[in-house]
C-alpha cells in the first residue's frame, strides 16, 4: 500500500484507506470523506485527499501546515508547499503526485509553478463540489464538518476571490429564530417579503448573544 493512490479504486478496500490515512498524518480519527482522482488532461496528476471527521488539536495554530504530500511520479518531494492548498482548507491531509512537475524541482520555483497552481485550483473545485453533495444530501452530516472545520474553512470567503460565493453558500450560521445551524440559502427563504438587511451580531456563543442588549 506504499503508493496506495497510484492504484485503482475498484481494486482499494474502505480498510486500505483507513490505514494509509492513519499512517500518512498520525490521523487518529476515520476519514470523513475521500477524494481519490486519476486526473488526465492538460495537466496529469492524482490526489489521494482525507477530510478528517475528527477536528486536529493543532487546527487554528496559525502556523499549522497543510498535511498534503507532493510527490513527482511516486518519488517523494516535499511535504511543505505552500501552494498547493490553500490555506483555508489546511485541515485536508493527503498526496498529491504529478508527472508535470520535474523531479529536481527547487522550493523556490515550487511557490511559482503553474502547474502547482493549475492542480491547487482543481483540488479546491473538487473539495467544494464534495462539500455541496454533502451538504444537500446529508445536512446533519455536514453540520459536523462545519462544527469542526467552519472556523478555518470560512476564511476562504476573504482569502479566496474565485470561489469566495461557493464558500460562503456552504458557509453555516447560528440563527435567532431556530435551533441549530443555517445556511444563508435557508435564511433567505424564510426572510419576510418586506425585509430588506440581514442583521448579523458576531461573538463566541449563541446563549451569550441572545443577552446582547442590541438583541
Amino acid at each position: 500500500s506504499l503508493a496506495l493512490w497510484t492504484k485503482n479504486k475498484k481494486d482499494i478496500k474502505e480498510e486500505d484507506y483507513n490505514n494509509f490515512y492513519t499512517n500518512s498524518g498520525l490521523n487518529y480519527d476515520k476519514p470523513w470523506k475521500i477524494i481519490h482522482n486519476q486526473n488526465e488532461g492538460t495537466i496529469n496528476f492524482t490526489n489521494l485527499i482525507f477530510i478528517p471527521s475528527e477536528k486536529p488539536f493543532d487546527l487554528l495554530h496559525a502556523d499549522k501546515k497543510v498535511n498534503i504530500k507532493l510527490y513527482v511520479k511516486k518519488v517523494f518531494i516535499t511535504d511543505d508547499c505552500e501552494n498547493l492548498i490553500p490555506k483555508y482548507m489546511r485541515f485536508l491531509t493527503g498526496v498529491i503526485d504529478s508527472e508535470d512537475i520535474s523531479l529536481n524541482i527547487s522550493r523556490e520555483m515550487l511557490q511559482n509553478d503553474p502547474v502547482i497552481n493549475k492542480i491547487r485550483n482543481n483540488i479546491v473545485k473538487k473539495v467544494i463540489s464534495q462539500l455541496e453533495k454533502e451538504l444537500k444530501n446529508n445536512k446533519e452530516d455536514y453540520s459536523k464538518f462545519w462544527e469542526n472545520f467552519g472556523p478555518v474553512f470560512k476564511e476562504g470567503i476573504h482569502e479566496d476571490f474565485t470561489n469566495k460565493d461557493s464558500v460562503l453558500k456552504l458557509s453555516m450560521f447560528q440563527s435567532s429564530e431556530v435551533e441549530g445551524w443555517v445556511t444563508l440559502d435557508e435564511y433567505l427563504k424564510r426572510m419576510p417579503k418586506e425585509q430588506k438587511d440581514i442583521y448579523y451580531i458576531s461573538g463566541d456563543s449563541k446563549s451569550s448573544l441572545m443577552k446582547s442588549p442590541q438583541m
